[in-house]
């Protein structure tokens, strides 16, 4: 689990950390959960399930 691991990176960084965690999961053949709001890193991933707000009432 990686709970925004980019949020405080700039975009070099950010990417370069994304890759990281994404291709140590695929070499690992493991899975990981990543929040982000970073939608550049989002696309490094497999599967990306986006949350939204909703408005009770």
């Amino acid at each position: 689990m990686a709970d925004e691991p980019t949020a405080s990176l700039d975009a070099a960084n950010a990417m370069a950390v994304g890759r990281l965690i994404v291709d140590r999961a695929r070499d690992r053949r493991v899975g990981v959960a990543m929040a982000t709001h970073d939608p550049r890193v989002a696309e490094l991933c497999d599967r990306v399930v986006e949350l939204r707000a909703v408005s009770a009432g």
